[in-house]
C-alpha cells in the first residue's frame, strides 16, 4: 500500500513538490481524506503546529512552500499554528473544521491564493489578516467562521466567490476594496451581525442570496454609478427600510431598478453626507471606535458611521 505522503519529519508529513533545485515540499495530511470519519484520525490529538521554513530528508534540504489540500482537515484539537513566510499556497480544505483554533491569524505575504474551504468551520478564529499579495479567495474559504469579528479584504482582490463568508455570524462590518467587480452567491449569507456594508464603484454584479438573512444591517452604501445587477433574493430578509446610500446622479436609476427597488429608503450619497471621505486618514481629528458592533468615526467632535451619516 502506498503511503499518503512522501516522508514524515517530526510531527508533520510532507509531499515533495520539486526534487531538483529549488527543492520544495508541501505539508500534507497524515490520513487519506477518503477515510476521514466524523472524528478524524488526521494528526490525532495535535494541539500546536509550527511549520518549519525548511526540512531535511535523505540528505536534501527542502524549502516548505505549501500547505496541501486537506493537510489539517478536521484537526479539532489544533489550538494554534505558525505559518512561515516561505509558504506561498494554502490548499483546498487545508484547515477545514479546525474548530478549536482560536485567536488571530496572519497569512504570509507570499501567498497569492486561498483555495476553497481553506478555513471553513474554523469556528473559534476571531481575526484574520490577509496580505495584499492575495488576488483570489475561492468558494467557502471562510464559511462558518462564526467567531470572526475582524478581517481585511486585500486591495488586489477582484471578486468574492460563492459562500466565502457564509455564516460568519459575528462579523460586524466589512469594506470591499475598489478592485472588486463581483460578489458571488451567498457570499455573506447569514452574516447576522453585519451592520454595514460598503460596495465599491467597480462592482457590476451581486449574486443570488449574497446578503440574505443579514438581518442586522442598518445601512448599505453602493458607490457604483450604474446599479450592479442584483440576482434573486440577494438581500432577502434584510430590512427594506434601511438607508441605502448611492451616488446622487444615479439616485433615480437605483430607485427604479428592479433589483434595488427592494429598498424603500434609497438616498443620495453627497460629499456632505459622506463626511468621512477617508476613514483611514492618519489625521488626529478622526479617531475611530467600535460601539455596539458599529464603526464610529469622530471628526471635529461629530460622530459618523462608516457611510458618513451623523450618529448620536
Amino acid at each position: 500500500m502506498l503511503s499518503a505522503y512522501d516522508f514524515k519529519e517530526g510531527d508533520l508529513c510532507y509531499n515533495i513538490i520539486s526534487n531538483i533545485v529549488p527543492y520544495e515540499v508541501e505539508v500534507t495530511y497524515e490520513i487519506e481524506p477518503s477515510i476521514f470519519g466524523s472524528t478524524s484520525d488526521n494528526y490525532s490529538g495535535i494541539t500546536v503546529v509550527v511549520i518549519p521554513e525548511s526540512v531535511t530528508y535523505s540528505g536534501i534540504t527542502y524549502s516548505v512552500t505549501g500547505i496541501g489540500d486537506y493537510a489539517f482537515n478536521d484537526c479539532t484539537s489544533l489550538l494554534s499554528i505558525h505559518i512561515p513566510d516561505g509558504v506561498t499556497s494554502i490548499g483546498y480544505g487545508a484547515f477545514r473544521g479546525c474548530s478549536s483554533w482560536s485567536g488571530d491569524i496572519t497569512i504570509p505575504d507570499g501567498i497569492t491564493s486561498i483555495e476553497g474551504s481553506a478555513f471553513a468551520g474554523c469556528s473559534s478564529l476571531t481575526s484574520i489578516k490577509i496580505p495584499n499579495s492575495v488576488t483570489s479567495i475561492e468558494d467557502y474559504a471562510f464559511a462558518a467562521c462564526s467567531s470572526l469579528t475582524s478581517i481585511n479584504i486585500p486591495d488586489g482582490l477582484n471578486s468574492i466567490g460563492e459562500y466565502v463568508f457564509y455564516r460568519c455570524t459575528s462579523l460586524p462590518s466589512i469594506t470591499l476594496p475598489n478592485g472588486v467587480t463581483s460578489i458571488g452567491p451567498m457570499a455573506f449569507g447569514h452574516c447576522s451581525s453585519l451592520t454595514s456594508i460598503k460596495i465599491p464603484n467597480g462592482v457590476t454584479s451581486i449574486g443570488y442570496w449574497a446578503f440574505s438573512y443579514c438581518s442586522g444591517l442598518t445601512s448599505v452604501t453602493c458607490e457604483a454609478n450604474t446599479p450592479p445587477a442584483v440576482e434573486t433574493r440577494a438581500f432577502y430578509q434584510v430590512p427594506t427600510d434601511i438607508p441605502v446610500y448611492v451616488p446622487c446622479e444615479s439616485l433615480t436609476t437605483y430607485q427604479t431598478d428592479e433589483g434595488w427597488s427592494y429598498f424603500t429608503n434609497v438616498q443620495c450619497l453627497s460629499k456632505e453626507e459622506s463626511a468621512v471621505e477617508d476613514i483611514n486618514s492618519p489625521s488626529t481629528n478622526t479617531p475611530k471606535i467600535f460601539r455596539d458592533g458599529q464603526l464610529i468615526i469622530i471628526r471635529d467632535g461629530v460622530n459618523y458611521n462608516a457611510q458618513g451619516a451623523v450618529v448620536k
